[in-house]
């Protein structure tokens, strides 16, 4: 067991963010000033702090328990998945994987139609999981929106859609997208559509903890990140949208 901890200790210490955090550390006793001693300490214990698990599930689960997946018969007019993201190659991200995944199950199972909104599969691969898996359901017709850049414009291009191509009187959507993300984006959606129904994917929340957990990891540091980007971001809107 001591010697599992200590392979665990070496690893997190050789790769990011360990040895950062252990660079800054061991640098900040040569600073000779004062203050730029106490800054560099404190920017390390933020750094740490951030990429350790309880400080990220602090930031991050608030916003992942706002919204649970809704339970039996869901009725709406569409469904919309956001986009998570693309890596360089063109593959899709982790994230709009499994948001993917999630709405093609709600459209296999409801028949309804599919906005993917930020989400281009027409140049993947045919040979790729995930469009083998959408060739192969009996779904409702899906529509791409590859214009929007951000949450506000997905809102507004998925309401294009849905009155335009899909049902004038479009008024309700399951949204789907990762959970972290669901407060930012419902209320944006709200103003476009009558009835928001949030389903969230991409639980991100550990809650179980060891001595591991306190340890520095890449992930934690990501989805710290993360969590930040949507409270800076929903503290945008909201304003915004007061002026508006």
């Amino acid at each position: 067991m001591i010697f599992f901890f200590l392979k665990k200790l070496i690893t997190v210490i050789i790769i990011p963010p360990g040895i950062f955090i252990l660079i800054f550390f061991v640098l900040s006793f040569f600073i000779k000033s004062r203050k730029i001693k106490i800054a560099s300490f404190i920017s390390v214990l933020i750094f740490y702090l951030l990429s350790i698990t309880p400080v990220k599930d602090a930031l991050i689960t608030p916003l992942e328990q706002a919204y649970s997946q809704p339970k039996g018969f869901l009725n709406a007019d569409a469904i919309v998945v956001l986009g998570g993201g693309y890596y360089k190659n063109g593959n899709l991200s982790g994230e709009t994987v499994k948001r993917l995944l999630a709405g093609v199950y709600l459209s296999y199972k409801t028949k309804l139609p599919l906005i993917l909104s930020g989400v281009d599969i027409k140049y993947l691969p045919k040979n790729t999981p995930i469009v083998k898996i959408i060739n192969n359901m009996e779904l409702g017709n899906i529509y791409e929106d590859i214009k929007s850049k951000d949450t506000i414009q997905n809102a507004s291009q998925s309401y294009k859609i849905c009155t335009q191509d899909i049902n004038q009187n479009c008024s309700s959507i399951i949204l789907v997208t990762s959970a972290y993300h669901m407060p930012r984006a419902k209320m944006l959606f709200d103003k476009f559509f009558k009835n928001v129904i949030p389903y969230p994917v991409d639980y991100k929340e550990d809650l179980r903890y060891s001595i591991r957990s306190f340890l520095p990891d890449m992930s934690n540091l990501e989805n710290s990140t993360k969590a930040i980007r949507e409270y800076i971001g929903i503290a945008y809107y909201y304003m915004l949208l007061r002026v508006l």
